[in-house]
């Protein structure tokens, strides 16, 4: 969202660049939260010492992995063409406004 409001390609970049590390970094945090306040987060299920999980949910959870992965790739490779497609646009009208 953020790189689809910034006219500016440099602040852009820069921009999206400090958000996505401060995602990165906020990951372990939100990891071990579940541990750090027991008495706010449900007892882990899918983890080292977790609770467990029901045997007849591993299908499930490896159905939803492959599925949401396959997703993931769809969507990417199609945002991908886009990119291409707009930086494509993007020089064709500054070829035709350095006319």
């Amino acid at each position: 969202m953020l790189r689809a409001y910034l006219p500016n390609q440099e602040k852009r970049a820069a921009l999206s660049c400090v958000f996505g590390l401060l995602a990165v970094i906020d990951i372990p945090f939100n990891y071990l939260s579940i541990f750090l306040w027991r008495t706010q987060h449900p007892q882990p299920v899918i983890s080292p010492g977790g609770g467990g999980m029901d045997p007849d949910m591993n299908m499930a959870l490896a159905v939803s992995f492959v599925a949401w992965t396959l997703i993931y790739t769809y969507l990417m490779m199609q945002r991908l063409q886009i990119s291409k497609a707009e930086a494509e646009v993007d020089y064709l009208d500054h070829m035709l406004h350095s006319i």
